[in-house]
């Protein structure tokens, strides 16, 4: 069965159609995943965050070309995202912070 059909099936509540497209798409798609971001937990969420977007907006939405190709824009998409949330957060062993230290007398 292709894509489009899948789809309408989907679109008609067939859960077993979902799962088909998911296991079908999967390892491409976290392949993907992984290598734009280069971590695994990462590229799960990613991942799964594009699953359920997909899922959310799929009464409206219309296939027009390949959905390993549409699929494969949302991860990337995604993982862009996700990068950029997550280029500011610094983890930092608390053991191994320096303290800081003010040379004022009041906190002001």
């Amino acid at each position: 069965m292709n894509d489009h059909d899948m789809i309408e099936r989907c679109k008609q509540g067939d859960g077993e159609a979902l799962g088909e497209l998911y296991d079908e798409h999967r390892e491409h798609l976290l392949i993907l995943a992984i290598a734009l971001l280069g971590c695994m937990d990462d590229a799960e969420d990613v991942l799964h965050d594009v699953c359920v977007n997909f899922v959310g907006r799929l009464r409206a939405f219309r296939l027009t070309g390949s959905l390993k190709g549409y699929l494969s824009i949302c991860v990337a998409n995604q993982a862009r995202n996700h990068r950029k949330r997550t280029a500011y957060r610094v983890a930092v062993d608390l053991d191994e912070a320096k303290a800081m230290v003010s040379g004022k007398a009041s906190p002001a």
